[in-house]
């Protein structure tokens, strides 16, 4: 029956926003001034987009969306939770810069922070560049910076390499 057909048939999830390579997030004071500084694209993703490392990887400060929608700043064990430093004031944005309002963690609450701001930060990186390494590339692809053929070999090692993961696990458990 059509319901049938229709109930089986794949629809193709929209494509997300794309995200900038390195954003800037300015203005933090206090205790927390620390958190300023620029935050690099990864190829980790949370909740649906990739996180950002701050001054590539000098620090273990990340900027990552939590399950429940929020940009947050947060140490690396704290990847895509809720747990962390600053936030975002609403949720679902689909990158950290689109947001207006930002809260910090003082005095064990949400604090509005009124200053702070994250921008699109200038990057060396270039993703239309025909001399990526295969870590550059990838997050060129998944950031959606680069599409199409130039990401078909990505993805293949990623699905090569998944499998590969899966087989360790597997021994691993097997083992232990």
């Amino acid at each position: 029956s059509s319901a049938t057909t229709r109930r089986n048939a794949t629809v193709a999830a929209p494509k997300p926003r794309r995200q900038a390579l390195a954003v800037e997030v300015l203005g933090v004071d206090g205790a927390e001034v620390g958190l300023n500084g620029v935050y690099a694209v990864t190829s980790i993703e949370r909740n649906g987009r990739l996180c950002y490392d701050k001054d590539m990887g000098h620090h273990d400060i990340w900027l990552c969306r939590s399950q429940e929608g929020y940009w947050i700043l947060q140490p690396a064990d704290k990847r895509g939770s809720p747990a962390g430093y600053m936030t975002t004031g609403h949720k679902g944005m689909a990158s950290p810069e689109q947001s207006s309002a930002w809260k910090i963690w003082r005095d064990s609450a949400w604090r509005d922070l009124e200053n702070a701001r994250v921008i699109v930060a200038h990057t060396d990186m270039a993703c239309d560049s025909a001399s990526l390494d295969s870590a550059a590339k990838e997050v060129c692809c998944k950031s959606g910076h680069l599409e199409g053929e130039a990401c078909r070999d990505v993805e293949a090692t990623r699905n090569s390499s998944a499998v590969q993961n899966n087989a360790s696990r597997r021994s691993l458990r097997l083992s232990g």
